[in-house]
């Protein structure tokens, strides 16, 4: 038995409730394609961050949160995102879309993965957690 199945920090989701809210962390875990609960036979971005609190906190990303990820990744010059790399996802505004709903727009940055030993928790976006 892994030592992850049975101490591991507990999972939240990440809400993004206002303009400005922001999840950065370390990418824990390998980011995985799941099923999508609110849209069936459709796939979510899986992300769990260790944000330097208590708990590690989970990404579900979709749509437009999803495709700004991808943009940060190849920005990066990378095409994969790994585990250990940081990740931070902002909220940035509200679009209003043809049908009058509203869309939510993020704006990601993305670093790969240092080599063990050269930076610390927090460096990666010039703060200190």
């Amino acid at each position: 038995m892994k030592v992850t199945e049975f101490h591991s920090k507990k999972s939240d989701p990440f809400k993004f409730d206002v303009i400005g809210d922001a999840a950065d962390g370390i990418i824990v875990g390998q980011p995985q394609l799941i099923e999508d609960s609110f849209n069936p036979g459709e796939k979510v971005l899986h992300v769990n961050l260790d944000t330097g609190d208590e708990c590690e906190r989970a990404l579900y990303a979709r749509n437009q949160m999803a495709r700004a990820i991808g943009e940060a990744v190849l920005a990066a010059g990378v095409d994969e995102i790994e585990e250990g790399g940081a990740l931070r996802v902002t909220y940035t505004e509200d679009r209003v879309l043809r049908n009058g709903r509203t869309m939510k727009v993020y704006r990601a940055d993305y670093v790969q993965p240092q080599p063990m030993g050269t930076a610390e928790f927090g460096d990666q976006f010039g703060t200190v957690a």
